[in-house]
């Protein structure tokens, strides 16, 4: 994933609502590492708020407190 002035920085990428069960082994995993990457949350305007909610109240609890949300512009 390209971060700031072309540098490639790790991150852990979650598509929603593509999501797992293995979501909160991922973000625990991700959440021991040092430093814990960021997460990029892929969701459509049909995923409900409560699903975005939980996912970034779960990150937090394992440690990974950067999320990032991706959007595709040209989705319609």
């Amino acid at each position: 994933m390209a971060g700031r002035a072309g540098r490639s920085k790790p991150g852990l990428k979650i598509d929603l609502p593509q999501a797992s069960d293995a979501l909160d082994q991922h973000l625990h995993e991700a959440g021991r590492r040092n430093p814990a990457p960021e997460l990029h949350v892929c969701a459509d305007k049909a995923t409900r708020y409560e699903v975005l909610a939980e996912v970034m109240s779960e990150a937090s609890k394992d440690g990974v407190t950067r999320i990032g949300f991706v959007t595709d512009p040209l989705t319609p």
